[in-house]
């Protein structure tokens, strides 16, 4: 097989171009003009194609015995897609494997990989070409566009020969596979229901306006509805604003925020000052109305491009582009039902069972409650029944849910304070009482969790000073500031002592600044560093593993069954399969979910729920 490097440069101009669109949106433009085409054989010199000759040698070429080198896959791949009707044999990303090489704090743009790896900074005369298309220029302004493009191709094969040494192959195939979900789209859009959803969305709105005789920028303003509730004779808490770069602390806020105790404790009263603060969460959650109207128009393009961000979490795990992020769409309402399978096919949808909390049972010993699980006893009702001093059955949807809540959501040291704040964010009214005894339940019943995070604070020292240890009865090693992924990928963790507060805080931002000696908390906040613990250990390693068990079962089904996901939410991996073969392909699934883990056979006996739709629902 043959292996090429591939950099298209295309038109663009103050109107049309990717700061203002998306990938999608930008090559299904009729204003698109791929304007040259760089090509380079692997460890060859290579050369560039003008705009007049690039459909030609495309359609020469046999890509069912090519793979390609890309950076930035999602937008070249894309326009080999869908404007050439090219679809390689692999794809190799290069930004995607940054990302797990250096981590998703680091940038991943190709001027920034090549900086970190002291390589020649990218050429192309971006300015020199805005406006322009291959016709309207001049020979020595192509030959400059075309020497940038070339060289783009060059940087990005020799960054991949850095990337790929040591890079795990099994990683490489689930960037294919997640490379394909948008540049091969399947899924339809109902492009009729979505546009519903955002007109219905956007005359709730105005509606509440309307009855409340105020305007959005009323709301939008912190310091004008403070006026307007203070006139109302409202008492409206002030906290403290961020802490300034310079490590100051920034000027006072009202408590406006969806989490402040004030709007938990006030959202949800009948009157004025109630509706106020309904309208002002309303007015900054803007998801459900831009989202539907994203996704309409989308699907009047074609067919839908699902852009899952390869290793855009610390845990490895997916994340969303496009500002059409699938894998948060509004679980209430229609949305998700937008979402349709091409005539002939339905979506096949397999949710792993509680993946996370089996995991975290098999690190810390928690054997029964992994074979209370196996035997299918119901852990939320038997929590809740010893919570709430009564018998607790399925029914009883309240005190079920937040049993569920507190099981599933205190694996990773979540204290009195957070759960009593979750139960009012989740609408529930039970009392300060309940949600502490909830706490001490949950500690009570998981003695084995209380002990994980024990012993990974006494790793967090180790990583710190890159030393190397083992977490024993776990796949887990760590080594040189990182924890070895059973997958073969690291994870860096950039950790510092704060003398004041006697704990570790972790690096979490992009942009962190340097650290100086003896740095206080407030310094290190500013600094891009948050409070880091075992308990946040914990949540990192379960979270990464269920991240690897989902990317075993992406590769198990393609490579035994050729089944490629179209999509993936968390925990739940969703294809779409012709109707005569979707209830073997959940057979298959379901099976695949119950085998053991090659890297860690004594760990979970996994479970898994699926069904077979003609719209996505869960």
């Amino acid at each position: 097989m043959r292996t090429l490097t591939l950099d298209f440069e295309t038109f663009y101009s103050v109107e049309y171009s990717l700061t203002r669109m998306s990938n999608e949106e930008y090559v299904r433009d009729q204003r698109f003009e791929a304007l040259c085409l760089a090509v380079k054989s692997f460890g060859e010199k290579g050369f560039v194609l003008g705009q007049d000759q690039i459909k030609e040698w495309i359609e020469a070429q046999d890509w069912s015995d090519i793979s390609v080198i890309m950076h930035h896959t999602h937008f070249d791949g894309f326009i080999l897609s869908e404007i050439y009707n090219a679809r390689p044999a692999f794809f190799f990303d290069t930004l995607s494997m940054s990302r797990a090489v250096s981590g998703p704090l680091e940038r991943a743009g190709l001027d920034a990989i090549a900086h970190r790896y002291r390589l020649p900074a990218k050429t192309v005369p971006y300015n020199r070409f805005k406006g322009r298309r291959w016709g309207d220029m001049d020979n020595a302004l192509r030959a400059e566009l075309c020497d940038g493009c070339l060289h783009d191709a060059s940087l990005t094969e020799t960054i991949f020969r850095k990337l790929i040494e040591d890079f795990p192959k099994d990683e490489l195939e689930i960037i294919d596979l997640t490379t394909r979900m948008y540049t091969e789209p399947q899924v339809l859009g109902d492009a009729d229901l979505f546009c519903s959803i955002a007109v219905d969305e956007h005359v709730r709105k105005a509606a509440a306006l309307d009855e409340l005789h105020i305007k959005e920028e009323h709301l939008q303003s912190s310091a004008t509805l403070l006026r307007i509730l203070s006139a109302l004779g409202e008492d409206v808490p002030i906290k403290p604003g961020k802490v300034k770069p310079d490590g100051s602390p920034g000027a006072p806020v009202p408590c406006f925020a969806a989490d402040d105790d004030y709007m938990l404790d006030n959202s949800a009263r009948d009157d004025v000052v109630g509706k106020l603060l309904r309208a002002r969460l309303d007015v900054k959650s803007t998801l459900t109305e831009t989202r539907a109207g994203r996704l309409d128009a989308m699907s009047r393009r074609g067919p839908l491009p699902i852009y899952h961000k390869y290793f855009a979490a610390v845990t490895g795990r997916w994340g969303g582009g496009e500002k059409t992020n699938i894998q948060n769409l509004p679980r209430a309402g229609d949305m998700r039902s937008g979402l349709m399978a091409p005539e002939g096919k339905s979506f096949v949808i397999l949710d792993f069972a509680q993946i996370e909390y089996r995991i975290l049972c098999a690190l810390a010993g928690q054997q029964d409650k992994l074979d209370a699980l196996a035997t299918g006893r119901d852990l939320y009702c038997e929590f809740g029944t010893k919570l709430f001093g009564r018998s607790v059955v399925k029914e009883d949807k309240t005190e079920r849910f937040f049993a569920k809540v507190v099981v599933l959501g205190s694996g990773y040291g979540t204290g009195k304070q957070k759960c009593a704040d979750s139960a009012r964010g989740l609408g529930l009214t039970l009392s300060r009482e309940v949600t502490d005894k909830a706490i001490d339940l949950y500690r009570e019943e998981h003695p084995g969790v209380c002990s994980l995070w024990r012993r990974c604070d006494n790793v967090l020292p180790v990583l710190a000073s890159g030393g190397t240890c083992h977490l024993s009865g776990t796949p887990l090693r760590f080594k040189d500031h990182c924890v070895i992924l059973p997958n073969g990928l690291k994870a860096r963790f950039d950790l510092v002592w704060c003398d004041e507060t006697r704990g570790w805080f972790r690096r979490t931002a992009r942009n962190a600044k340097p650290l100086e000696v003896g740095d206080d908390a407030n310094a290190l906040l500013s600094k891009g560093y948050t409070p880091y613990w075992g308990g946040g250990l914990t949540e990192f390693i379960c979270q990464a593993l269920a991240r690897i068990m989902l990317s075993d079962l992406v590769l198990k089904a393609h490579r035994e069954h050729l089944i490629r996901p179209v999509f993936l939410v968390h925990d739940e991996f969703v294809c779409l399969e012709p109707d005569w073969r979707a209830d073997d392909v959940l057979r298959a699934l379901l099976m695949f979910v119950r085998e053991p883990s090659s890297w860690w056979p004594d760990g979970p006996v996994l479970s898994a729920e699926g069904h077979i739709s003609k719209r996505y629902s869960k």
